[in-house]
């Protein structure tokens, strides 16, 4: 109707499918670029809200890049670059869908690296990562380390090591075993920087397994039965060992300082972590010859260079910190005083 006003037609359906009603001029040509429901221009009608700089992913995963765009999804396309935007690849179309938000890109690339980026790109608009984001598929890793030696039947801090990829560890699960690693019990899970302790319930043996967990989601293995512990102690365990250890050389009773003498030694115990020790003891005073031996051996030791009556060599059977003495070879005595000659009549 000739002087009738132009009337907006509102559209009551997803925004994805609005678009304004434009005047046309003369000819039924456009009187101005068509722009978005967000009120910018052609040009700015796409916008990535994901996939930007200092964000990690885990590698292999099905993600939703998400976008704010009035374009038909099913027209955009997606290009990954690996090398911060130098160059770039076709992602297939057989692994991205429209969906609520965006498109799914099924499986990104399975590597680890920080240096990748995407572009979402339509004929009339395009957008790509501001700065490179980062692809994890490493696993992380975590060993436990402590604690050190026989303990009492309280709670104790469990000492660890972790070995991390690009994505940050944020979980650790802790799982004990009671036969040297035959079954396993996922005992309790802890949130990092959370510290682990750990209380026995029994005495005896005790070994512990670490399982990593990282802030994409990607773990350590569980361990299977049979794995071996990442560390063992023992809780209540007795003061004393069960076995014996003599030393089977023998030593003269007067040995010059600086003279090297061949140490024999035979052990028997029935735990597996035992192993023998050798001190030397001088005027009650005790100093390591050699620690950590086999249950039977010999190695040359060298005396020292001192002058002593009282010098005795004693094994001992060790396992942590359960100590068990042999009988100490005799007393024999320590010359390194070199001859002297005095009071010499000439005249005779």
């Amino acid at each position: 109707m000739r002087g009738m006003a132009r009337i907006a037609i509102l559209c009551l359906v997803p925004a994805s499918a609005c678009h304004r009603a434009v005047p046309r001029g003369e000819g039924g040509s456009p009187e101005s670029p068509p722009a978005s429901v967000f009120g910018g221009p052609s040009a700015q009608r796409l916008e990535l809200l994901n996939f930007q700089g200092g964000q990690v992913y885990r590698g292999g995963a099905t993600l939703l890049i998400a976008l704010r765009t009035v374009l038909p999804l099913a027209e955009l396309r997606v290009q990954v670059s690996s090398d911060s935007g130098r160059t770039w690849s076709e992602v297939p179309a057989e692994r991205l869908r429209p969906a609520n938000g965006g498109l799914v890109w099924k499986e990104i690339p399975t590597v680890t690296a920080r240096t990748y980026r995407i572009r979402v790109l339509h004929p009339s608009a395009s957008v790509e990562s501001s700065s490179d984001f980062a692809i994890d598929s490493t696993r992380p890793r975590a060993f436990a380390v402590g604690p050190k030696g026989a303990v009492e039947l309280k709670a104790v801090r469990i000492d660890y090591r972790l070995e991390k990829s690009i994505a940050d560890i944020v979980m650790l699960g802790l799982y004990v075993t009671r036969d040297g690693g035959q079954s396993w019990l996922l005992h309790q899970l802890y949130r990092i920087p959370e510290t682990l302790a750990f209380t026995p319930s029994d005495a005896g043996e005790y070994g512990f397994y670490l399982r990593a967990f990282s802030q994409v989601g990607l773990a350590s293995p569980e361990p299977d039965p049979g794995s071996p512990p990442q560390f063992t102690f023992r809780a209540g365990a007795p003061s004393v060992l069960e076995g014996d250890v003599r030393i089977e050389a023998s030593v003269p009773s007067v040995v010059k300082g600086g003279t090297g003498i061949r140490l024999a030694w035979r052990a028997e115990s029935s735990d597996p972590r035992a192993k023998v020790g050798l001190y030397m003891v001088v005027d009650g005073v005790r100093t390591e010859i050699e620690r950590g031996l086999p249950l039977a051996g010999e190695v040359s030791w060298t005396t020292p260079r001192v002058d002593t009556l009282r010098a005795k060599v004693v094994a001992a059977l060790e396992a942590g910190a359960q100590v068990k003495w042999g009988l100490p070879i005799h007393e024999f005595a320590i010359d390194s005083t070199p001859p002297r000659i005095t009071d010499v009549d000439v005249d005779r």
